[in-house]
């Protein structure tokens, strides 16, 4: 079966560049980007759960890391995150480097500090950040948040491992 592991946190905090670092270190790993979108967003939220849900369906040898970009962390309902958060990490920073970070991206529109505030840091958001088993303060250089998230990472699959394990018929 195959393993996914969701990455969850505020826009500029990190989620995108570790998951592409860690990708690079383990050649079984892909990176599986869902972001902000545009369009029509009820099917676009199931599709994303789609998307998801067929990950955790195959039956490969690859680890799949989902960067959950802003949009759909607060669009999919917290019974689907909390169905999933022992597989969950957050990746978060101070609030002033995430809106740095997000700032500095150059292909998507931006919010004044404010409403970028409001947004990363609302009720829902802040419990599905906190609903992760794993969380990452990603403050330091990119080598030690990488090094953080490989432990998770391991931690995460051993931990699925002993149960798939342990209840094999």
């Amino acid at each position: 079966m195959s393993n996914v592991i969701i990455f969850v946190g505020p826009s500029g905090s990190g989620k995108t560049t570790i998951c592409d670092e860690v990708c690079k270190l383990y050649p079984n790993f892909r990176h599986r980007h869902l972001d902000d979108i545009t369009g029509n967003y009820d099917l676009k939220i199931e599709k994303a759960k789609v998307k998801i849900l067929g990950y955790e369906n195959l039956h490969d040898d690859k680890v799949y890391l989902f960067d959950i970009g802003a949009f759909y962390q607060y669009a999919i309902n917290y019974s689907f995150w909390e169905d999933r958060k022992d597989r969950m990490i957050c990746i978060y920073n101070y609030l002033d480097k995430c809106y740095k970070n997000y700032v500095d991206r150059k292909y998507k529109p931006r919010l004044p500090e404010g409403d970028f505030y409001k947004k990363e840091y609302n009720y829902l958001r802040e419990k599905i950040y906190n609903l992760a088993c794993f969380k990452i303060v990603s403050d330091k250089k990119l080598i030690a948040n990488v090094k953080k998230v490989k432990k998770c990472i391991n931690a995460i699959l051993k931990i699925k491992n002993f149960y798939k394990n342990r209840y094999k018929k």
